[in-house]
């Protein structure tokens, strides 16, 4: 089931996104199915494919994050619901064949992880995620996506994502931070499909989303898999094909890139307001 929802009718006095708001909305009919389209896929930058993998499949890999994760996992500290896999076992989801077939058709034969990933809502974390897209917080170019596997069911109940079709054709929006959906075409449809272990959904990392909260008393699990073609330098591990370029770097230290950054300027700004702060405290004890 997707549940289709649209852009709310209060608006802003002057849009400033628009598009082909009727057509995105005749294809947020046909972008959930049991076969992959990439021409679909190009247009809505989303699409949901049902049943791609064997039930026990995805059962071995909630066994083994289970096993690994919900006791140990270390969460990002900038974003609770992101949590890091290096375990090869579960990495080994990212060459499945199925998964490489389908990721081929947008990329080619040669493909590259850029990262490989848990997002996790649980007790420890429930809240919603505000409307964003990812480019901005990625390295290289923009030509990438992300596979979300459920390895429990995902629902507008427990957290799921909404997801607003066709904002990726934006493409980069200059700064990181919450997307006003407001400023969208009045109309601008959207949807939050439910999907169950075996399913997939296919996103393009332009494209504007956001998620719920789980008011649910059971976790919300997805691995988010994000496939790059292999010509982009940011490629941290070949899975399928060959490396097409003759440039690489690592980004998993991005600070260490810049000897100033925008990043780095905000830091020594919170430093500073924090001596601020401290001096007044001391000048009230005092």
């Amino acid at each position: 089931m997707v549940l289709i929802k649209s852009v709310s009718e209060t608006k802003l006095k002057e849009c400033h996104f628009s598009g082909p708001i009727g057509r995105l909305s005749q294809l947020s009919n046909v972008c959930d199915s049991g076969e992959f389209d990439a021409a679909i896929f190009d247009e809505t930058g989303v699409f949901i494919i049902r049943n791609v993998f064997e039930a026990a499949t995805i059962e071995q890999y909630r066994k083994r994050f289970y096993q690994l994760y919900v006791k140990q996992g270390t969460r990002d500290k900038f974003n609770h619901v992101s949590m890091e896999c290096e375990d090869p076992q579960l990495r080994s989801l990212a060459k499945n064949k199925k998964l490489i077939t389908i990721m081929s058709k947008i990329f080619g034969e040669s493909l590259a992880l850029f990262n490989f990933r848990f997002v996790v809502k649980d007790e420890n974390n429930y809240g919603a995620v505000f409307a964003h897209n990812d480019v901005c917080y990625h390295l290289g170019f923009l030509d990438r996506v992300s596979a979300f596997v459920p390895i429990t069911p995902v629902n507008p109940r427990n957290g799921g994502m909404e997801y607003f079709l066709g904002t990726h054709k934006f493409g980069y929006m200059g700064d990181a931070g919450e997307l006003n959906v407001d400023y969208l075409e009045s109309g601008w449809p959207s949807i939050a499909p439910s999907v169950m272990p075996g399913d997939l959904i296919i996103m393009h990392s332009a494209l504007w989303h956001r998620s719920g909260t789980n008011f649910s008393k059971e976790d919300r699990v997805i691995a988010d898999i994000h496939f790059q073609p292999a010509n982009d330098p940011s490629g941290s591990e070949l899975v399928s094909g060959e490396w097409e370029t003759e440039y690489r770097f690592p980004h998993h230290k991005t600070q260490e890139f810049f000897v100033r950054s925008r990043i780095s300027r905000m830091i020594e700004l919170e430093n500073e307001v924090k001596a601020l702060k401290s001096q007044i405290s001391q000048l009230s004890v005092s």
